[in-house]
């Protein structure tokens, strides 16, 4: 159970993290955000809820080591 909610807070993060990294890219080479504002609005609710789905799977991963790793899935 640890080790898959280690992997799901890995994975929330690392996607987050390349929402971040592309828009940095995107303003580095065109000195401003190129996209639409539907899209970077769309963009910045993905890495919203990446960064809320990481925060709910640091709250389950905290609780199971608290438990020993033991709990349901």
């Amino acid at each position: 159970m640890i080790n898959r909610l280690q992997d799901d807070l890995h994975q929330h993060l690392t996607q987050a993290q390349a929402i971040i990294d592309y828009l940095n890219a995107d303003i580095a080479t065109n000195n401003e955000i190129s996209v639409s504002n539907e899209v970077l609005a769309n963009t910045l609710w993905t890495a919203q809820t990446l960064l809320r789905n990481a925060n709910k799977s640091y709250d389950k991963l905290s609780e199971a080591i608290k438990q020993g790793g033991k709990g349901n899935e």
